[in-house]
């Protein structure tokens, strides 16, 4: 008899189901005053000006690494501003990249993803050794140093219905499946002046994820629900937010965003700019980041595209729960150029400052504790602290 109920009580554990918390719009807390101040920023790493990064890290000492695709380099910073080291070329020998697409920390090793290659350094940018993927992907993020969150990502990829995101291993060559995404938006444009199928950042819906210790937290941003799931691709949380609509973009704010955020420095006509702007999706995501804290804090992050210096965030408990909502903004009439990177109480961020320069920026920030946000759990009516 005891031997049969502990049987049952495996089999019945096997087949609970995970958590759907749906959240109303109004936050159970209210309103969180991120208190942002600005640190330090740089231009340059030592006499190397800093020049199209869009890809920032941050490792737990609070260390910062930066990529520029476009020029192949690495820069290493610590958390106070003070240039490490920089490395990388273009090239096709040890150490050197014919590209640099994305950059991630995992273990002991700095991951540059090439084209259909990635390339493996320590933390101080010393060269250990380049891997072959077979076929080229897109990383969302590597969970330890041979396995990632991976999208195929062939030109036949394009016009497929749905394409499949896995866990895989690039050592061994297992892949898990996590979840299937819908086609993604691309702009195809050609005319005398230019031929390109393009991605379109923020405009368009993107899979977003986010890493946490064991855990994934993941959604297509076309809609306000995020799944948590283990390694194995278990799902043992979802949440959502109810009421949150995509916002329209009238065709002036495509125009102006295509102008300023997408090609800021290449000079089209007002026709061939009209073309690639009317492709834009009329509606934009419902978000754009997610990132966790130390605390298991849930934050996720959206664009204002009627303000390019601020984010609207929502935070949530370690249980999906809306605990706040509030705005994360940089001042002065700066703007954001890189998604922001968050540890402890910094953010730090690329950005750009009213007369059209660029600096890597290290803020100062104030996020909400796990003990303010425990009683939420229990009750709605806990007042913002």
């Amino acid at each position: 008899m005891k031997r049969l109920l502990i049987i049952t009580l495996i089999i019945m554990s096997g087949l609970v189901q995970a958590e759907t918390v749906t959240n109303e719009p109004t936050p159970a807390k209210g309103v969180w005053n991120f208190s942002v101040q600005k640190i330090w920023r740089q231009d340059s790493a030592r006499d190397e000006p800093l020049a199209g990064i869009r890809n920032i890290r941050l490792d737990k000492q609070g260390n910062i690494y930066l990529l520029s695709s476009r020029r192949r380099r690495l820069h290493a910073f610590d958390f106070l501003g003070k240039h490490l080291f920089s490395f990388g070329k273009k090239g096709e020998g040890p150490g050197e990249f014919k590209h640099a697409i994305n950059m991630f920390l995992a273990g002991d090793n700095i991951i540059v993803q090439g084209y259909n290659q990635i390339h493996y350094f320590n933390r101080k940018g010393e060269y250990l050794r380049r891997i072959g993927t077979g076929q080229p992907y897109m990383i969302s993020a590597f969970l330890d140093s041979h396995r990632a969150v991976v999208t195929s990502f062939k030109p036949e990829d394009l016009n497929r219905d749905d394409r499949e995101v896995h866990i895989m291993n690039f050592k061994t060559g297992e892949a898990v499946l996590l979840t299937r995404l819908p086609r993604q938006r691309t702009v195809r444009f050609s005319s005398r002046e230019i031929a390109m199928i393009m991605r379109i950042p923020q405009a368009a819906a993107e899979f977003e994820l986010a890493l946490a210790g064991n855990h994934l937290y993941f959604a297509w941003s076309d809609r306000y629900l995020i799944k948590k799931t283990d390694f194995s691709g278990k799902e043992l949380l979802s949440f959502s937010l109810s009421g949150r609509e995509r916002v329209k973009l009238s065709d002036s704010t495509k125009m102006s965003f295509l102008k300023t955020r997408i090609l800021p420095r290449m000079d089209f006509s007002e026709k061939a700019l009209s073309r690639m702007a009317a492709q834009i999706p009329d509606h934009v995501p419902c978000f754009h980041q997610i990132f966790v804290d130390k605390q298991g804090l849930i934050y996720v992050l959206a664009v204002d595209f009627a303000d390019p210096g601020k984010r609207k965030v929502d935070v949530f408990s370690q249980a999906g729960r809306l605990l706040y909502q509030g705005e994360i903004e940089l001042g002065n009439g700066d703007i954001f150029v890189s998604e922001p990177r968050f540890h402890e109480d910094r953010m730090v961020v690329f950005s750009e400052d009213r007369a059209g320069e660029r600096y890597l920026t290290a803020y100062r920030i104030s996020f909400p504790s796990v003990e303010n946000s425990l009683p939420v759990e229990q009750t709605n009516d806990t007042p913002n602290p």
